[in-house]
């Protein structure tokens, strides 16, 4: 009878350790699940962030864009009016070393 008490609290300390690591093993897999969720969840966040970045700098480039062909057609404009006052004023110029 000795035996089959000590097989029997054995069997007993086994199952109870078989048991706290079953339940270890639960606990580490809805954590490890836990952690992978709130890790997909930022990851998500921060491509947002990315994405709504990306967006905001095409419509800065949009708008730079924008200026820069409005600046180009100034600049094209002055450069006509130089080359026109440029010609008035070769035009003008003998008449005016006559006032000299």
């Amino acid at each position: 009878t000795t035996t089959t008490t000590t097989s029997s609290s054995t069997a007993a300390a086994d199952a109870a350790v078989d048991d706290a690591a079953k339940q270890r093993e639960a606990k580490l897999a809805a954590d490890t699940a836990a952690m992978f969720a709130h890790l997909s969840t930022y990851v998500q966040g921060e491509l947002a962030s990315a994405n709504a970045d990306y967006a905001l700098l095409e419509q800065l480039n949009d708008v730079a864009a924008g200026r820069y062909a409005a600046m180009t057609g100034v600049a094209d404009e002055l450069v006509a009016y130089m080359a026109e006052l440029q010609r008035r004023y070769a035009e003008l110029e003998p008449y005016l070393s006559k006032i000299d």
